[in-house]
């Protein structure tokens, strides 16, 4: 009975394991792409954002720049020397989202390092690798799936998110009057989607296959 209550344990702190480091997959690729610059300014290259909403270069580069600056330290004076006040107060929701996220990571991390020290003397490791990576494995094609959902029904799921992370209307703005649409079009996040989606699963690859590599070892 103790060594069936034992291996259920183990499963299941491995399921947790699993289901941990694809957690930390997902906020490194959000945060990766949400901080990227470069896809930043090539969007706008691509689409002729500065000619079609008629924003000087020189502005729409420092914009960027203050966005991604801000979605790092919050400092609203960023945002403030950009933006109106309904765009900035919209922003900083976004930033305590960020915020949250990151301290989401942190305690993941904790988690994980707990968890490799608890099982590092287990007997039965190689069951405990093969757990992690089958659950890693499985809530990564849960959210393939979804994702690609996500890209055939942008539109109705990108209003859903905003109902249920944001408790104000902040974020129903004008394309034709707020720069922050002009800049974050719906495009803008759609090809955003796609390039998390792409950075999860290489990332996801590499994770997996170190674990496999360490199975082979034991």
């Amino acid at each position: 009975m103790f060594l069936k209550n034992l291996k259920s344990k183990s499963k299941f702190i491995s399921v947790l394991c699993g289901f941990l480091i694809f957690l930390l997959s997902i906020i490194t690729a959000v945060e990766f792409q949400s901080l990227n610059y470069k896809f930043y300014t090539d969007f706008q290259i691509r689409n002729d954002i500065s000619a079609l909403y008629n924003i000087p270069k020189e502005k729409l580069i420092n914009t960027i720049s203050d966005i991604i600056l801000f979605l790092k330290n919050g400092n609203h004076e960023l945002m403030i020397r950009n933006f109106s006040k309904k765009e900035y107060l919209h922003m900083f929701d976004v930033f305590k989202i960020y915020k949250s996220m990151y301290i989401i990571r942190f305690i993941v991390l904790i988690l994980i390092i707990i968890i490799v020290y608890r099982f590092r003397n287990a007997n039965n490791k190689k069951k405990i690798l093969k757990y992690i990576i089958l659950s890693n494995i499985s809530f990564s094609c849960i959210l393939f799936l979804f994702l690609i959902f996500v890209t055939l029904n942008f539109d109705k799921l990108f209003i859903m998110f905003h109902h249920i992370f944001f408790n104000n209307n902040l974020w129903i703005m004008d394309v034709n009057r707020d720069l922050i649409m002009q800049i974050m079009s719906g495009d803008f996040f759609i090809e955003s989607t796609v390039i998390i989606l792409i950075v999860f699963l290489i990332l996801q690859l590499l994770i997996n296959l170190f674990f496999l590599y360490i199975r082979r070892k034991i």
